[in-house]
């Protein structure tokens, strides 16, 4: 007994009924006789209609083998406890994911069953998030993982993924969130009083959670009238050193300092390797695709390109393609004369020139001193205006005279007939006859 007269049992049961898990007591018969609030939310039911229902009928039939030989172990084993995966029907008829614990009381010299269940949606989609990554899924799927994630454990939360910037600056991805709160997320309201959700996390250890009080009022009344009372960010960084952060509106900031805090080095370590597997296969790509030396497309980067660009302007009515394929002169006598790194130095320059007039245009190293681009002109002037585009390609690569370059250039327009690579072999062949005119031509 206690100071003001209840039992140690009834303390427990106090304890019990305000828990987040699930709790229930079996009775030897498997009727349920006690039961917490939130056990009845788990089963979408009131605790006056659980009680005296039949505790096997809470899970799904599949699993009931696998329970029972739990609740033998339980009585077995008193005092060990084991935690299963289940699956749960709730009085509705949805079937839910569970974590459940077993455990034994005895009481009036009967053995009770008491059931601990705690919803596992949240685990279950980290750790589909986990596989995610393994398998080298496109990183939305992840991040979509960590969202259910988060949204399973904290269901009254809204969030956003930043990822550490890329070519295009912070890619931004929002669950749960609008107008204001989504500007909050991408940086839009940023200024002196107000830090980006990233530059915040900078400071985190491992998290920072802001009040709505701290918030400018138009944010704050944004926030209240979705249902948000602050928020939480936690640091997100690629082996860059990129920001991103990891940013959860909570109907409650006390939630974020008590539970966030602890899972957010998780989410975010995960969102991390995310970001790193995606750098990787991005720069694998890119290494496939673009040459080394002059960061142009590379031959098997041009020919995706190329087939999809001749394609694609063959069915669009009033244009077509002119192909411009571009020898260096000598450049054996460059390297002979002055070293290779004279010759890649050439062949970067060549590129750079080549990329100052190619605007729209398609521009590659197909290898060696062979280069190409690819031009769209309309097809009722195509010769003339090809021609002035040879023209001028000429004029760019020669330079001044204090830094000429000699080079060679064929010029091909498509007809419509036989395949793209076909274009290209005409255009090369129209090279040999330039070169065959001298240094700094070009032929059709």
């Amino acid at each position: 007994m206690v100071g003001n007269g209840n039992t140690i049992w009834d303390l427990d049961g106090e304890l019990a009924s305000g828990l987040a898990d699930g709790v229930c007591v079996i009775a030897p018969d498997g009727l349920v006789v006690w039961a917490n609030a939130a056990m009845a939310s788990l089963m979408e039911t009131t605790r006056s209609e659980l009680l005296g229902s039949n505790g096997f009928e809470l899970l799904h039939p599949d699993d009931l083998a696998r329970a029972i030989d739990g609740l033998d172990y339980a009585q077995q084993f008193p005092g060990r406890t084991a935690v299963a995966p289940f699956r749960i029907v709730s009085r509705l008829g949805n079937i839910r994911d569970v974590e459940i614990k077993t455990g034994v009381i005895t009481r009036d010299g009967h053995d009770y069953v008491t059931v601990v269940a705690r919803e596992s949606s949240a685990r279950r989609a980290v750790n589909r998030a986990l596989r995610s990554v393994a398998e080298g899924l496109p990183l939305d799927r992840t991040v979509a993982l960590i969202a259910e994630a988060v949204q399973g454990r904290w269901p009254h939360t809204g969030m956003a993924v930043v990822l550490p910037d890329g070519d295009e600056g912070p890619q931004v991805h929002v669950h749960g969130l609008d107008g204001l709160l989504v500007a909050h997320a991408r940086g839009e309201l940023a200024d002196a009083d107000l830090a980006a959700p990233w530059d915040l996390a900078r400071q985190a250890d491992p998290i920072v959670v802001v009040d709505g009080a701290a918030l400018p009022e138009n944010l704050r009344n944004a926030a209240r009238a979705q249902g948000f009372a602050g928020f939480g960010v936690a640091p997100i960084r690629d082996d860059r050193d990129g920001d991103g952060c990891l940013l959860v509106w909570f109907d409650h900031t006390i939630i974020a300092r008590l539970e966030f805090f602890h899972a957010a080095p998780e989410l975010t370590e995960l969102l991390t390797v995310a970001v790193d597997r995606h750098h990787l296969h991005h720069e694998m790509w890119r290494a496939a695709r673009y040459d080394s030396l002059t960061g142009l497309l590379n031959r098997f980067g041009f020919s995706e390109r190329f087939n999809e660009m001749v394609n694609e302007t063959r069915s669009s009515e009033g244009l077509t393609t002119a192909v411009f394929f571009v020898d260096l002169n000598d450049l054996k006598g460059i390297n002979d004369r002055h070293g290779h790194a004279a010759g890649d130095a050439a062949l970067r320059e060549l590129a750079r020139r080549l990329a100052a007039v190619a605007g729209e245009d398609v521009t590659a190293r197909l290898g060696g001193d062979e280069f190409v681009l690819v031009h769209t002109v309309p097809t009722s002037i195509a010769d003339p205006s090809a021609m002035r585009r040879a023209e001028q390609l000429l004029k760019a690569i020669v330079g001044d005279e204090s830094d000429a370059l000699a080079a060679s250039v064929g010029l091909a327009i498509d007809d419509g007939v036989g395949a793209p690579q076909a274009l290209l072999e005409r255009a090369d062949v129209a090279m040999y006859r330039a070169k065959n005119q001298g240094p700094s031509n070009w032929s059709l």
